[in-house]
This record gives C-alpha cells, structure tokens and sequence, in this order.
C-alpha cells in the first residue's frame, strides 16, 4: 500500500530517500545519493533504484 517518490528514477535527487525501521535481509544500494555510512548502517534507502533481499522489511510512509 506504500506509494513513494519516484522523481528521477536514477538514484541521484535524493526524492525517494526512505528510512528504514527495521529489516531482515540484505540491501542491493543501487543509488548515488545515500553516503557509503548510509548504505552500510541499513537505516535508509532509496526505493527508485535500489532493492532488498530477505524476510522483512519496514519502511517510514
């Protein structure tokens, strides 16, 4: 039922930028906005271009 942002559609505005409130899984962070620390700590992602693999994940509206 989630509805985000999806403006650029390549990872580099920053529009879609999402936190994460909890997951079970792996990010695939396919974008060019979130910091290395970003993608690494796995408290935000950017749903335009990058995705997940796992059991669950819960995303901020």
């Amino acid at each position: 039922g989630a509805d985000p942002p999806y403006l650029c559609r390549g990872g580099v505005c920053g529009q879609c930028e999402t936190n994460v409130i909890s997951s079970d899984g792996k990010f695939i962070h396919n974008d060019h906005w979130l910091s290395e620390e970003d993608h690494r700590s796995g408290c935000k992602i950017m749903p335009c271009v990058s995705r997940f693999e796992g059991k669950s994940l819960v995303l901020e509206r």
